[in-house]
């Protein structure tokens, strides 16, 4: 089970990603902008950071260099989300010291291969997925 911090502003996106992440057996931890997000990670050491780049008091690419000068979290993958799709947006990123950049809206596919490839793997159970869309919609 890998610790997640989830950094969006918006409200649903995280809802999305805490459920899907969450029944794939890992551990998720939210806040909702860049500096509640640092204090988040210097508490709960997360082995990935997913943040989004337009954020109010302080945006992703802030954060991302906040997370990059921190010894203890300074190797913590870091995968930006973001609308913007510029190439210097992009490239951005990358000066921040993100390890992915995925544009929204967010395939969770694309994601979680992203998560493989920075050697986070799912550990969902059996029907665990069926079992938290039950829960979420009361079809079984």
């Amino acid at each position: 089970m890998a610790r997640i911090l989830l950094v969006d502003d918006d409200g649903p996106t995280l809802d999305v990603l805490t459920l899907s992440l969450t029944l794939d057996g890992h551990e998720t931890h939210r806040a909702s902008n860049g500096r509640d997000g640092l204090a988040l990670a210097a508490a709960v050491h997360p082995d990935l950071v997913v943040l989004d780049q337009m954020m109010p008091v302080m945006d992703g690419l802030t954060a991302a260099r906040h997370i990059r000068s921190s010894a203890s979290l300074a190797e913590t993958p870091i995968v930006m989300l973001t609308a913007k799709v510029m190439e210097s947006d992009v490239w951005a990123g990358w000066q921040a010291g993100v390890d992915s950049y995925l544009t929204k809206p967010l395939d969770l596919d694309v994601l979680t291969a992203e998560m493989a490839r920075l050697g986070i793997h799912p550990e969902a159970l059996p029907g665990r997925i069926d079992d938290g869309l039950a829960s979420m919609t009361g079809v079984r």
